[in-house]
């Protein structure tokens, strides 16, 4: 591919959530890459407490927690944000992953780096407070088609809900740990090809949410939105978001509806996208491209193949 070719290519980004993260993250090819974090950690720390030990752990995919495990998503997203566009290397579209949200509106310049990382941990810890009247999780499920997994849930498990599917046979369920487990030991039965809990303690982008709504307006109330400079996906019901209003939406909703990543990706297609680039400590979204009925007509990109695409958008 040349630079001609590469800078006809219609572009999007896509931006992952922390539980996408995988161990062994090495970005030689990006330079002052450690530097960059560490300024954006000492940044943070000036907002929020942070461990950095276990802020490094959930960096190399250990997640001890939610909130240093958003932490970790958000800080090195901002930074991978931060090269690719010193590198020029543009964006025609962004589509965040559940919470990759707010990278992507930091990528975005909807909002700022201090005031995404501020409703991040606004959120998540009225969320942590609000929800504690019960153990909740969230797992994943592939091999079975929504409606099948559908039925798993009415027929079984009462305090279960999908909240997403990244494809026709993949799907993320969240609700009481009880009910949870149970769900993946019949669906284990039934045949699937695997059933496993996320690392999460928190039931993301299901009805239990609902409880944090009222803190969530509130935090929205203190921030500075404006409009993204490059249009946003909605991983929620994929609008293309192009103001501040279309954001202000978005953050108002995304943790406590459901979204769906196949959807979202679709719409990409239907956008015309035929450059996929993962900007997170992720591989998994581009693998969901690759392997997908499209992946032959999208070239995808993520760290660990970032020097392929600094050498294609060598201008």
């Amino acid at each position: 591919m040349d630079n001609k070719e590469i800078s006809n290519e219609t572009i999007g980004f896509a931006f992952p959530a922390f539980a996408k993260a995988y161990r062994g993250f090495k970005p030689e090819a990006f330079g002052d890459y450690f530097a960059r974090r560490e300024e954006y950690v000492k940044k943070a720390a000036k907002r929020v407490q942070i461990d950095p030990q276990r802020f490094e752990r959930a960096c190399n995919g250990i997640i001890e927690d939610d909130l240093h495990a958003h932490y970790s998503c958000y800080i090195n997203s901002c930074v991978i944000s931060d090269i690719l566009k010193g590198r020029r290397i543009r964006s025609d579209f962004v589509a965040p992953f559940s919470m990759g949200l707010y990278a992507a509106l930091y990528h975005t310049c909807a909002v700022t780096f201090e005031d995404g990382l501020f409703f991040i941990h606004h959120q998540l810890t009225s969320a942590l407070k609000m929800v504690d009247d019960a153990e909740y999780a969230m797992a994943s499920i592939v091999g079975f088609p929504s409606d099948q997994i559908d039925s798993l849930i009415l027929n079984n498990c009462t305090d279960v809900e999908v909240v997403d599917s990244v494809n026709e046979l993949g799907h993320v369920v969240a609700g009481k740990k009880t009910e949870i487990d149970k769900l993946l030991i019949i669906a284990k039965q039934n045949g699937c090809l695997n059933a496993r809990l996320l690392p999460v303690s928190l039931p993301y982008h299901s009805s239990f949410m609902q409880k944090v709504k009222g803190e969530i307006k509130k935090t929205l109330a203190q921030i500075d939105i404006r409009s993204p400079e490059c249009p946003i996906i909605s991983a929620v019901d994929q609008k293309v978001l192009v103001n501040a209003d279309d954001v202000r939406g978005e953050m108002s909703k995304n943790i406590i509806q459901k979204v769906n990543w196949f959807k979202t990706m679709n719409k990409f297609l239907t956008l015309g996208i035929t450059v996929f680039v993962e900007c997170g400590i992720s591989g998994d979204l581009s693998k969901l491209v690759k392997f997908s009925p499209y992946g032959n007509h999208v070239k995808t990109y993520h760290p660990k193949t970032y020097t392929k695409l600094f050498q294609d958008f060598n201008f």
